[in-house]
């Protein structure tokens, strides 16, 4: 469980002009303080490895996440507890997320390679987010260099306002994200 304290001014300024006269304010709120807690949920992690013929191994990860088990404490608010903490189980799920990936050596070159997938922890959401990376690299006795590109992409709607009598605005995004990245280093 973690214990956050939040601090917080507000600030807001207006404009208006009255009998020609231009005016130009600003009002600040007194400092806010508020103090709750969270307890995350629980995560259950299983993997397999297995080595191949002495020159790589291949392994798989399953990790199930229970979101909607996230639960807020309001010490000074007990009122807004639960309508906070059924709104987080109404709104969030238990997520399933699977990785498997390997590597191989042939003489001193290495191959790797891996996917995820990932769900969207909500619940009206079935969208799923994933990621896959490649790499090579030459291990010698004192010089070794990799070479490795990843991939992670990440699709989210967002809901931007809502109006009482039209349709859902509602926008998709994807996200996606590329990284190349080398390396390289010495064996003293």
């Amino acid at each position: 469980a973690w214990s956050l304290d939040d601090s917080f001014i507000t600030d807001v300024r207006y404009q208006y002009v009255e009998d020609d006269e231009a005016f130009d304010n600003l009002a600040q709120s007194p400092e806010g303080v508020y103090e709750y807690r969270l307890s995350t949920p629980w995560r259950f992690n299983a993997g397999l490895g297995a080595i191949i013929d002495k020159s790589g191994f291949i392994t798989a990860s399953v990790e199930i996440v229970n979101f909607a088990g996230n639960q807020l404490k309001f010490p000074d608010v007990p009122q807004d507890e639960a309508f906070v903490n059924n709104e987080i189980q109404s709104t969030l799920k238990t997520v399933v997320n699977a990785r498997i990936g390997g590597e191989y050596a042939v003489n001193k070159f290495r191959f790797r390679g891996g996917v995820g997938l990932h769900p969207s922890a909500l619940s009206d959401d079935n969208t799923f987010n994933y990621s896959f990376g490649l790499g090579a690299g030459y291990r010698g006795n004192r010089f070794f260099a990799e070479l490795g590109y990843h991939n992670n992409r990440r699709q989210e709607n967002y809901l931007p306002y809502v109006t009482n009598q039209g349709p859902l605005q509602i926008v998709e995004n994807e996200y996606i994200q590329n990284r190349l990245v080398l390396s390289f280093g010495l064996r003293l």
